[in-house]
C-alpha cells in the first residue's frame, strides 16, 4: 500500500494557484469512503483497487476462476533471476573468489533470464487464451438455458413423434 509520502514523492505540483495538499485530503477521504462502502458491501477493497475482483452478480463462473484469470494477468511476467552471491570466506582470496563467481552468475543469470523471457511469452499467450475462452463461454448458453433447451427439444420430438403417428393412421 502506497503511504501519503510516497505519494507526495511521486506526485508535484508546482502551480501556486493549486492546493496540492487539499487535493491530497480529498484523495485520501474519497479513498475511505470506497473502502468504508466496498467493505459494507462484503467486496475486499484491496482486491477491487488490484482489479482481482469481479462481481458475484455478473460472474457466471466461481469467483475464483476470475480471481486466478486477472492474477494470472497481473504476473505472468514477473519471472527472472537477479545475482545473488553469498560472501567468500576464504581468508586472501577472497575478492578474487568473489569477481569469478560474480562473473560466472552473471552468465548463468543471462541464460536464465533469456529462458525466463520465453516462459513469460508462453504464459502470456497462455492467459490470453485461457481468458479467450472465459469470455467466450460466458457469451454462450448458461447450463440452466441448455437444460431448458433441451428439455424443449425433447417435447418437440414427442410432439412430433404423435404427429407422424396420427398421420399414419388410416382414417376411420
Amino acid at each position: 500500500m502506497t503511504t501519503s509520502n510516497e505519494l507526495e514523492e511521486i506526485v508535484e505540483i508546482r502551480n501556486p494557484d493549486i492546493d496540492a495538499e487539499a487535493i491530497m485530503r480529498q484523495i485520501r477521504e474519497n479513498i475511505r469512503q470506497r473502502r468504508v462502502t466496498a467493505e459494507a458491501q462484503g467486496v475486499n477493497y484491496e482486491a477491487f483497487v488490484e482489479g482481482l475482483y469481479a462481481a458475484q452478480v455478473t460472474a457466471r463462473f466461481d469467483h475464483s476462476l476470475y480471481y486466478d484469470l486477472r492474477r494470472m494477468s497481473v504476473g505472468y511476467d514477473k519471472i527472472g533471476v537477479g545475482l545473488s552471491l553469498t560472501e567468500s570466506k576464504t581468508p586472501l582470496i577472497a575478492p578474487l573468489i568473489q569477481r569469478i563467481r560474480g562473473g560466472l552468475h552473471h552468465l548463468v543469470i543471462y541464460y536464465v533470464n533469456m529462458l525466463a523471457g520465453q516462459q513469460a511469452r508462453f504464459n502470456e499467450y497462455v492467459v490470453r487464451a485461457l481468458t479467450g475462452l472465459v469470455k467466450s463461454l460466458e457469451a454462450g448458453p448458461t447450463p440452466d438455458e441448455v437444460a431448458a433447451l433441451r428439455a424443449e427439444v425433447t417435447r418437440l420430438q414427442e410432439r412430433v413423434a404423435a404427429l407422424e403417428a396420427k398421420q399414419e393412421r388410416p382414417a376411420s
